[in-house]
């Protein structure tokens, strides 16, 4: 049995749990999955479900929540390490080695990417993964704008671009993750090159 993770450290029971409950999204509806079919699968007691989790909506929540942490921390490191698309002279300068970062994490994470931005878990999960990006790319635009500069992305262009990057997500999952992380974080980095500077 594969044990899918978010990058957080589990128990063998926590990994057993969320290897049996990956599985089982698969080939159900979440609302549909309950908790003995998970514990039967994994092979754990009941106790010790709950001790790790209050009930499903406990445990896709934890993975969900690891999963927009991850995305948030990179998105931190990516705009704390200064992106090249704001110091290149053209966009044939840019290699997309910061942005890649978003992309390899995706990648280690994979089995709940599919599942969940495939409609496989929370109805909702696109939308909040969209929230917690725009409310990074928001920081990061209060952080380096300058109150002088007309050109300063507005809210409408955040939003906008908080879209692309799920966009981006979706297409890389949808077409087998053909492209490297590098790939895709040179097409990202290459896309806020023109948005910020465009002509």
């Amino acid at each position: 049995m594969n044990t899918p993770t978010t990058g957080k450290k589990l128990t063998r029971v926590e990994k057993l749990i969320r290897a049996a409950f990956a599985e089982l999204l698969q080939t159900k509806d979440f609302p549909k999955i309950k908790v003995s079919e998970i514990i039967s699968r994994a092979e754990v007691s009941r106790s010790a479900f709950y001790a790790h989790y209050l009930d499903i909506y406990d445990l896709i929540g934890q993975i969900e929540q690891e999963l927009f942490d991850g995305v948030q921390t990179r998105m931190q490191q990516v705009q704390a390490s200064g992106t090249e698309y704001r110091t290149c002279r053209d966009e044939s300068e840019i290699t997309g080695k910061y942005e890649s970062t978003y992309f390899e994490y995706i990648q280690e994470q994979r089995i709940w990417w599919e599942l969940f931005m495939a409609g496989k878990g929370r109805a909702d999960f696109v939308q909040r993964l969209t929230h917690v990006i725009f409310t990074q790319l928001w920081e990061s635009a209060q952080r380096w704008r300058d109150p002088k500069d007309p050109s300063i992305p507005q809210m409408t262009s955040l939003v906008m671009a908080s879209w692309t990057y799920v966009g981006v997500i979706s297409y890389w999952l949808e077409t087998g993750m053909k492209e490297s992380p590098l790939d895709m974080g040179r097409g990202l980095a290459v896309y806020w090159y023109r948005f910020l500077y465009p002509g």
